[in-house]
């Protein structure tokens, strides 16, 4: 590539803030846990202690329950962090809707389609691999079926007697696991989520716009912040197409200093 053509590139791409709302941002494991209410992060971890108490008093086996994207994840990997004096290390299985199991970065998939008793990543979560000490989330337990939420807590109960420790998130209380902590979707926890999120955001979106994506989102963080994303890119092309003229020209002046 013409080295005039990489300046112009690295002037173009330089010039384009970051979106906030992107996929890694509003990730569980990097947006952190907040309150409905004005609270700084002592607050927050005054209320996280009496939650990882009570998961401790279960035995270490406890479910945090709630609707679609209400930060059940979020609070789950938040507890994860708050009980790091008990469990060295956690790991995140997330049930969905996949044909195949696999790792990455502390985060395991496992398929819905397969059975408790017959699946290999639960089989290797009770192996000695996983260590005692590592706290496991089972995020998504409403996407199995009833008879392998039976089969789970069976499994669970059998793990918990021998020292292993499983936090699950799921729409509705699973029988036989003690409830931690129960959600529901807030507007103004929203507000506090997207806040934090663009708080450095060179274009943030308006009151006006967030309040309308929540409108539009029946209650789920993530498909509201997903929406806020798409306004975003929007404004941020905007913004990149009204600069372009001069951005070119600054090119040009560096690509001419070059030639000569």
């Amino acid at each position: 590539m013409p080295l005039q053509q990489v300046i112009c590139r690295r002037v173009m791409n330089d010039s384009i803030p970051p979106n906030p709302f992107a996929t890694a941002s509003i990730h569980p494991a990097n947006c952190k846990f907040v309150l409905p209410a004005d609270s700084n992060e002592l607050e927050v971890q005054k209320y996280l202690k009496p939650l990882a108490d009570r998961f401790v008093r279960c035995g270490s086996l406890g479910q945090i329950v709630g609707p679609h994207g209400c930060g059940k994840s979020t609070l789950a990997i938040a507890l994860s962090k708050c009980l790091l004096d008990r469990f060295a290390s956690a790991l995140t299985v997330t049930i969905r809707d996949r044909t195949q199991t696999g790792n990455s970065a502390g985060y395991w998939y496992w398929p819905v389609a397969l059975s408790v008793q017959s699946e290999p990543v639960f089989e290797q979560m009770r192996s000695p691999g996983v260590r005692r000490t590592t706290l496991i989330i089972l995020d998504g337990c409403e996407n199995l079926s009833k008879l392998n939420q039976r089969l789970l807590v069976h499994s669970l109960i059998r793990s918990s007697q021998s020292n292993r420790s499983f936090l699950l998130t799921t729409h509705r209380p699973i029988k036989g696991v003690s409830v931690i902590a129960t959600l529901q979707p807030q507007f103004q926890q929203f507000l506090k989520i997207v806040d934090s999120l663009q708080r450095n955001s060179e274009l943030p979106v308006s009151s006006k716009e967030i309040t309308e994506v929540w409108s539009n989102c029946n209650g789920n963080y993530r498909i509201g912040l997903r929406s806020l994303y798409d306004l975003s890119s929007e404004r941020v092309s905007k913004a990149a197409s009204a600069d372009r003229p001069g951005i070119n020209t600054a090119a040009s002046d560096v690509g001419r200093e070059v030639n000569n």
